[in-house]
């Protein structure tokens, strides 16, 4: 079995005479110089700037540029495109009509909208899917870019799952109380 630790290198071993004859080799090629080429005119006068690619070069290269994602500005930098706020985070679809949760982090609230407004409601009264979100705290507001839509801040100023869970189960609701209910589209949690 082979001893674990340094290896110690050793040097080699040289005869009286293969030393003398190397010695005697040295000082015959430092004083030999090789003959030296002479290059045709114009070989050592390559300017790079002058150098243009082919046709092809640029055609490939073009073919093959990757796109950018995001949107370019003038100085072609990437610029940082923002989420929707408020965004939607369920929707439910009836057969004329859909009724959409939308969560708004900028300004701490839950909004819901319709694709229509709802109809009146039996002997001219209010329709029963207003009157749900109005007992469940939601008030007529404008959304910040100028439209309308049911408005709730979120309780205690601060988000909530279960207060979420709460408004996903109404807007079920509210989609039942338009008609029947085609299919529900929802962000995963």
């Amino acid at each position: 079995m082979a001893k674990r630790g340094r290896i110690v290198p050793q040097a080699p071993t040289e005869t009286k005479a293969e030393t003398s004859a190397t010695s005697a080799a040295e000082t015959t090629s430092e004083t030999t110089t090789l003959p030296s080429e002479t290059l045709p005119p114009g070989a050592t006068d390559f300017d790079p700037a002058s150098f243009e690619p082919s046709e092809i070069v640029n055609q490939v290269a073009e073919a093959t540029r990757m796109p950018e994602n995001g949107r370019q500005t003038e100085q072609g930098s990437r610029q940082f495109t923002p989420a929707p706020d408020p965004f939607d985070i369920q929707s439910v679809f009836t057969d004329d009509n859909a009724v959409h949760l939308g969560n708004s982090h900028r300004q701490r609230a839950y909004f819901v909208h319709f694709d229509r407004k709802p109809p009146l409601g039996p002997e001219g009264q209010k329709h029963p899917a207003l009157e749900a979100l109005q007992e469940a705290g939601f008030k007529w507001r404008e959304v910040g870019d100028g439209s309308f839509a049911w408005k709730k801040p979120w309780s205690g100023n601060q988000f909530s799952y279960v207060e979420e869970q709460d408004n996903r189960r109404l807007v079920n609701q509210v989609g039942a109380l338009l008609g029947p209910v085609k299919h529900e589209e929802r962000v995963p949690d």
